[in-house]
């Protein structure tokens, strides 16, 4: 219907808006736009940041970080708060400073939401005091410690709430390389619409 129309062009202008400083490039007579830190890395190390795009990808899928949905089905109430895609690449060196590989985050941008809708935004840390007392401590007592990474650690929490994300750009072309099944979700060549189900890296509520 016509309501429905409006606020979809309102979300599709709010989106590209929000991406379109970040960089963009043409292939085939259609212009795709991406986070220009994406960008540079393209440049220099294409085959390298394209295979850890591939990775973040394959990990949002095998831990159902999102649902694809179309966009006639996600709820009105829902439109004014979709969020577009933020991507960080961050090269990891190595001891004589040369770059070992390269990693991809691909976030929500919730810089966009409204923060006074939610309660508590604190994610708190040890502080340096207590650290340096808990090492002074084991120490003296020879404790012997051990660490351990819990790999997309954020991307094990469950949404509580729903949330919607387009993806476009670069991460959409990628995406559909991987999974080339998602197609049919794409709309007009150009975004596809999901629903997310886990705590995305970006939003208030994952921390």
């Amino acid at each position: 219907n016509t309501a429905n129309g409006e606020n979809e062009d309102n979300v599709a202008d709010d989106d590209q808006s929000s991406i379109e400083d970040h960089g963009s490039y043409e292939k085939d007579n259609k212009v795709y736009t991406f986070n220009a830190n994406l960008k540079s890395s393209l440049e220099k190390n294409e085959v390298d940041t394209v295979n850890a795009m591939h990775k973040e990808l394959t990990q949002f899928m095998n831990k159902n970080v999102f649902q694809p949905v179309y966009y006639k089905d996600i709820p009105n109430k829902f439109y004014g708060s979709i969020v577009n895609t933020v991507t960080n690449v961050k090269n990891k060196l190595d001891a004589q400073g040369n770059i070992s590989s390269i990693k991809c985050r691909i976030c929500a941008n919730g810089s966009r939401l409204d923060k006074k809708l939610y309660k508590n935004l604190s994610c708190p840390t040890i502080s340096t005091e207590s650290l340096m007392l808990l090492l002074a401590d084991s120490a003296s007592n020879r404790t012997e410690f051990k660490s351990v990474d819990i790999e997309g650690a954020y991307l094990e929490c469950k949404m509580d709430e729903d949330f919607y994300m387009s993806i476009s750009g670069r991460i959409l072309v990628e995406l559909l390389k991987l999974y080339p099944h998602l197609k049919k979700f794409v709309r007009n060549n150009t975004v596809i619409y999901v629903k997310l189900l886990r705590a995305l890296y970006g939003l208030p509520m994952s921390g």
